[in-house]
């Protein structure tokens, strides 16, 4: 006779209560696992095991609680698992996995014996928890950096943040926050700076494992929202980009154990762009706007009386950008013509297809009445449709423009961000696109 177990629905929210109710079953289960982990973790639950059948009962009744309290989860976090009982043998059948794998047990915070002193250190001056999980360690740290500013602690202390390699590691991480971590979201090692959509670990390590929220993708923004952040809360341990320099969150650095160090290098997480000589006559640029560009990462370029100069290395706000284009002696670019449409679209999309950039083109005065930095007068406008009302405060608050090279260099009016005092640029952040007028003398502003 075969018995069938009713279908287990669980999501990732509710691991840790698995875990604890399934303690109190362990003891009267005769299992066969999987080698433990680490040496002195609990094994991973993960595969086939027997039992007897008042065993099975107590399964049962656990799975049977577990489940009433995850009726409401989303479907997207379901796994199905059945179990047969034939003369008293209990066999846990292969799981249909949707997103997430069969609850684990884990001992945590696992073997930080095999975690350096230095990161004992490091978890407790960051005010955060070392833990261990096969051959890496980990510190997940409480203080609230912004993206950049984590990987670089990370790489200080000769880590990254993490990389998620698969289902068991992403697992034993969400068991960890759950247990030692008290804010919704930490920022992970993935990111998609340098190309749109391409998303790629700081580690330089490949991706094998993903774990994206249903509702992660974000349209309404122009390429901001290229760091990933785990969230524990809201997201039940899902995946979500983020604006890498607007949100603060915690963070898990990731390293190597005593036995097993990192092997990867860090790559380079944000575009270097070399001067170009191309593009025009750039040699008939200002010579301190030449100077600035080869300082700066910047591409020239000219076209018949302007100079143009963009800056792919550096977010701003638009106010904190027109200053730097002011600084040299220009303005944010204004664009007169559709033949200069074309010319400026061709340069962006050799050098920089993929983000948005800032244009001098605004309402900050007087709402609906566009005007350029420049103080040239409005002569050509290339609005995306909708343009109008995109964002989640409403038209009123959208007064500075980009334009976005692969929306075929339509251009947008977008909230202007906020410039920092100290630190990073906050909210709507783009690369800068000045534009200088082109006088024997040097340059002048661009009237």
């Amino acid at each position: 006779m075969i018995t069938t177990v009713s279908s287990i629905s669980s999501h990732s929210n509710t691991t840790s209560s698995i875990f604890n109710t399934t303690h109190s079953v362990t003891d009267s289960i005769s299992t066969t696992m999987p080698s433990a982990v680490t040496p002195n973790a609990t094994s991973v639950m993960t595969q086939p095991y027997t039992s007897d059948t008042q065993s099975i009962d107590s399964f049962t009744s656990m799975v049977s609680t577990s489940s009433s309290t995850t009726q409401s989860s989303t479907s997207a976090a379901t796994t199905r698992t059945a179990a047969t009982t034939t003369m008293g043998t209990t066999t846990l059948l292969p799981s249909t996995v949707f997103t997430t794998a069969p609850p684990t047990l884990f001992s945590l915070p696992g073997d930080t014996s095999l975690c350096s002193s230095d990161l004992a250190s490091f978890a407790s001056i960051s005010s955060g928890s070392l833990g261990q999980f096969g051959s890496s360690c980990y510190v997940v740290s409480s203080r609230l950096e912004h993206w950049a500013s984590a990987e670089r602690t990370c790489n200080t202390h000769g880590g990254h943040l993490v990389h998620v390699g698969s289902q068991a590691e992403n697992d034993y991480l969400i068991a960890f926050l759950n247990k030692y971590y008290n804010h919704h979201s930490v920022w992970i090692g993935l990111h998609d700076e340098q190309t749109e959509g391409n998303f790629v670990w700081t580690s330089g390590d490949p991706l094998t494992f993903q774990n994206w929220a249903p509702t992660n993708e974000m349209t309404i923004v122009h390429g901001i929202e290229d760091c990933v952040v785990m969230d524990t809360r809201t997201l039940t341990g899902h995946w979500d980009d983020r604006d890498c320099s607007f949100e603060l969150n915690g963070y898990i650095c990731q390293f190597g154990t005593t036995s097993s160090p990192l092997q990867s290098t860090t790559p380079n997480v944000f575009p270097t762009v070399v001067f170009a000589a191309g593009d025009g006559d750039t040699d008939q640029c200002p010579s301190n706007v030449r100077a600035h560009a080869l300082s700066n990462g910047g591409v020239l370029a000219q076209y018949e009386r302007a100079c143009f100069e963009l800056l792919p290395t550096t977010r701003y706000s638009w106010e904190h950008a027109e200053n730097v284009c002011n600084n040299n002696g220009g303005h944010l670019a204004h664009i007169s013509s559709q033949e200069e449409q074309n010319f400026v679209q061709s340069f962006i999309n050799r050098h920089f297809p993929l983000h948005a950039v800032w244009i001098g083109l605004n309402d900050v005065h007087n709402e609906g009445t566009f005007t350029w930095t420049s103080g040239t007068s409005v002569r050509y406008t290339n609005w995306m449709p909708g343009h109008v009302s995109n964002t989640l405060g409403g038209s009123g608050f959208e007064d500075c423009t980009v334009l976005v090279p692969y929306r075929e260099g339509q251009w947008d009016d977008v909230h202007c961000g906020y410039e920092a005092i100290f630190g990073h640029d906050s909210g709507e952040v783009h690369y800068a696109f000045c534009r200088y007028k082109i006088h024997s003398q040097g340059a002048s502003i661009v009237g």
